[in-house]
């Protein structure tokens, strides 16, 4: 199985709102634009070596990350999930103390292999 991650770091947006829009456009587009997209990425070999691929946002090196991951697999919808994320980035900001720590959301997609592909 290969997996496609899409990585969103607090600190590289505006506020947490600018963050969980984002988080909610991946959502909203996860079954006409991602999933379709993946078959095409496995088929010219994205991957090569690698199990896994990370997008989107870099985790500043000097920033200590808290990170919370989810899997579209782990959901019966993506409604399910979308809530979820939003408690816990809520939950993140309103008990933040530290400016040096940040909230890290990765966002898995697996994605499997298949003869087919």
């Amino acid at each position: 199985m290969k997996k496609i991650i899409y990585q969103f770091c607090l600190n590289n947006h505006m506020n947490h709102f600018d963050m969980l829009n984002r988080i909610s456009y991946l959502i909203d587009s996860y079954k006409t634009e991602i999933m379709p997209i993946s078959e095409v990425m496995h088929k010219i070999d994205i991957f090569k070596d690698k199990d896994e691929m990370i997008f989107l946002d870099i985790i500043p090196f000097f920033l200590e990350p808290r990170i919370l991951v989810f899997s579209f697999d782990d959901y019966q919808t993506e409604r399910e999930m979308e809530k979820e994320i939003t408690q816990k980035v809520l939950e993140f900001v309103e008990n933040i103390v530290d400016p040096e720590l940040t909230l890290v959301i990765k966002i898995e997609h697996n994605i499997p292999l298949t003869n087919e592909i």
